[in-house]
């Protein structure tokens, strides 16, 4: 039965570009635009893992495992996110839209057509994203699937 340490091991062979996830190396990730090359790095029981996607650019999803013991031995859990700089992309787009249907030199007087008029544009815009984001989840899943069977 292969160990925690041979598991993690044989993923971290996979990442090509150890990087801690964070906002700076996910803008990196978008500015190197290599689809084959996976970012990411390995700790003590789990592993987060990323790749360039030019379907979603700077939005590109962010796996990570978490290897865990199970009665047939070890057993990697996936959980995926959206990456921070995309997070903070989506937040301030969100705010940007929703701030436009406010008259700045009236602030006082946000009818409510006008609110009903931005939480419509706002809400499009979300779902969009939503739906974007689980697609990109399945394709990185698989992915990820596929590189850990690959591995092994």
């Amino acid at each position: 039965m292969e160990t925690t340490k041979e598991i993690l091991k044989r993923i971290s062979h996979r990442i090509n570009k150890k990087s801690e996830d964070t906002f700076l190396n996910h803008l990196k990730t978008y500015f190197q635009i290599d689809q084959t090359k996976y970012w990411g790095n390995c700790t003590e029981s789990e592993f987060k893992i990323w790749k360039y996607s030019p379907y979603s650019g700077l939005f590109h999803v962010v796996i990570r495992g978490q290897i865990t013991d199970s009665e047939n031995g070890k057993r990697i859990v996936l959980t995926a996110h959206l990456n921070k700089l995309a997070l903070a992309i989506a937040i301030t787009i969100i705010l940007i839209l929703f701030l436009s249907f406010i008259d700045i030199s009236k602030p006082m007087e946000i009818t409510l057509g006008k609110l009903f008029l931005g939480l419509i544009f706002v809400s499009l815009f979300g779902i969009a994203m939503i739906l974007a984001f689980l697609s990109e989840r399945k394709k990185a899943m698989n992915n990820i699937k596929e590189l850990i069977e690959q591995a092994g």
